[in-house]
């Protein structure tokens, strides 16, 4: 059962009509009050910018992209466009105390001795060497602070670039005070699942910096904003996709989407080109084998294995079809149906682990004769 509070003017007694503003009027005497209500957090949103024909259109820039499949535009279906208010809580406040870091201090000289044995005898060298120090450091923060924090988890969703405050200031826009029927009218209300706490608690956790942080947010004022997002539905090819659309400036918070086949071809012809031309090479070869022994012989198998390498890295972009993944300005590619490490991979890997023990044995050396 929701809690009643009954609120009196401090200075005639009489009583205060407040819904849901801060800052309220008495009707008797004309005294401005401010009203706080413990654990209370005023709730807002925004109204969309843009329709369902304006998502569309969104989505037709998105099929003119030059990475994504060519065939998109003509062939892509649309399936569904929906709204959705997705609640983010709006934290303002002032964050305060310490941070453990390092900082360096200017180099002083401090001798280094190297003993080493050749043959029979012992040599021992002393140099003076300058080496910079690391000494801990401790800042102090005070910093006013404005986030916005996602109150749902959606994956595949993209809402954790969304930032009410600048898209407040930078497109005019206003928050209206959160009614209900008024949302649902409009789109899909997403209730909140975690608390402010959760959400801040989380934030600390994902930066990693529980240890060296010994901050705290004081002056708190946190409010709940529903910030309108479009969910559109399409299919290709068989394969159904969703994109997440900012209901106000009208970006791909995230998208999935076909990506491009002239690279695939582009390394067939590659691989063609590479494979015939080497096999035609490694023939002559021979000729250098008769002449030289084994280091011909060591020459070509070289040759040989980089070659396969590449042959494979090549079947490997060729074989597997690929997805561009759209988040914000990011951009990444996903295999469809490739294990984790392929063949040719696991044989990639050994090379690099043999080519960096190579390394790590040269600065050995050179370390030891230094």
């Amino acid at each position: 059962m929701a809690k009643i509070y009954h609120l009196n003017c401090p200075s005639c007694g009489g009583i205060l009509n407040s819904r849901a503003e801060r800052v309220v009027n008495c009707r008797y005497c004309g005294q401005r009050n401010l009203v706080l209500i413990p654990d209370w957090i005023p709730s807002y949103f925004i109204k969309p910018k843009l329709d369902l024909t304006d998502a569309r259109r969104a989505m037709v820039k998105l099929f003119k992209d030059e990475e994504v499949e060519q065939g998109l535009l003509k062939n892509a279906r649309f399936e569904s466009a929906e709204l959705f208010f997705v609640p983010i809580y709006q934290i303002v406040g002032r964050r305060v105390g310490t941070f453990l870091s390092t900082k360096q201090t200017e180099a002083s000289w401090t001798t280094k001795t190297q003993t080493r044995t050749v043959g029979l005898t012992t040599i021992t060298t002393t140099q003076l060497v300058k080496q910079p120090e690391m000494e801990p450091d401790t800042k102090v923060i005070l910093s006013d602070m404005v986030r916005g924090i996602p109150a749902v988890e959606l994956e595949d969703w993209g809402i954790d670039r969304l930032n009410p405050e600048t898209v407040i200031f930078n497109h005019k826009t206003i928050l209206e005070i959160y009614q209900r029927d008024k949302l649902e009218r409009l789109g899909t209300v997403l209730e909140p699942r975690f608390s402010p706490n959760e959400r801040l608690e989380w934030l600390y956790k994902a930066g990693g910096l529980t240890e060296r942080d010994n901050t705290e947010i004081i002056d708190q004022r946190i409010s709940l904003i529903y910030y309108p997002v479009f969910r559109v539905g399409w299919r290709y090819q068989g394969r159904a996709y969703k994109t997440t659309i900012d209901g106000i400036t009208g970006d791909i918070l995230f998208a999935r989407a076909p990506f491009q086949q002239k690279g695939r071809l582009l390394w067939l012809l590659l691989i063609s080109s590479a494979t015939g031309f080497s096999l035609g090479k490694i023939l002559t070869f021979f000729k250098l084998l008769i002449l030289t022994g084994v280091l011909g012989l060591w020459f070509i198998l070289i040759f040989a294995f980089f070659l396969l390498l590449f042959v494979g890295f090549g079947w490997n972009m060729v074989r597997y079809s690929a997805e561009l993944v759209i988040e914000g300005e990011n951009r990444s590619l996903v295999w469809l149906g490739r294990p984790k490490a392929t063949v040719f991979d696991k044989m990639l890997e050994k090379v690099n682990q043999l080519f960096q023990e190579m390394v790590e044995q040269n600065k050995r050396k050179r370390a030891y004769w230094s």
